[in-house]
């Protein structure tokens, strides 16, 4: 399924549950953090969270949602010890015919992000995107896993006051101004994408 395949390609876990949690689609990259099992799992083919008070608002999200008139998304996080926080977005589908439009029919999308489960960007694309050069696409990369100037510097092994001049220029190819309006720019680019690897 073509639809399928593209949403594999998302840097993000993509399930598609009833009311009950019962899971009727998973991407690609939510079907390998389920298989982690670490703090989201599928136990006989229901989505399950780990911490008791997370699996109770997983189940009153799900079933305002199922029974809401609006589409208004349910968000909540994670916390994790010495970890990043797992975030979590619902969302009541569009029923696909009025046979689906009843709450025991209905279909909830669950979106959500795990920082441990990183996928390096392309530094080829992100070059291309920018016509950045090696070195900018190098420094851009690094700025998406959250390095800051020391750190983007010392792994690359050049001075600060070089990779001022390479940032210098990157703002310039991005209309940016600052390095947190060229992060917003890079997090956004298609880059972070995860393209399947070629045969």
């Amino acid at each position: 399924m073509l639809s399928a395949a593209l949403l594999d390609m998302l840097p993000v876990g993509v399930l598609v549950l009833n009311r009950h949690a019962k899971i009727l689609f998973a991407n690609a990259f939510a079907t390998e953090v389920l298989l982690a099992g670490a703090d989201l799992s599928a136990v006989d083919g229901l989505f399950h969270l780990r911490s008791v008070p997370h699996s109770r608002a997983l189940s009153e999200a799900l079933h305002r949602l199922a029974y809401a008139e609006t589409l208004e998304p349910v968000g909540f996080n994670i916390a994790r010890t010495n970890r990043r926080p797992l975030s979590i977005v619902l969302a009541k589908l569009p029923p696909r015919a009025k046979a689906f439009a009843t709450p025991e029919k209905c279909r909830i999308g669950l979106f959500f992000s795990d920082p441990e489960f990183y996928q390096r960007p392309s530094a080829s694309l992100v070059r291309h995107l920018f016509e950045f050069t090696p070195v900018e696409s190098s420094i851009a990369v690094l700025m998406m896993e959250s390095l800051d100037t020391a750190a983007v510097a010392h792994e690359l092994a050049i001075a600060r006051n070089t990779l001022r001049d390479h940032l210098k220029s990157m703002f310039s190819k991005t209309h940016t101004r600052n390095q947190g309006e060229l992060l917003h720019i890079l997090l956004r680019c298609p880059a972070s994408l995860r393209f399947p690897a070629p045969h």
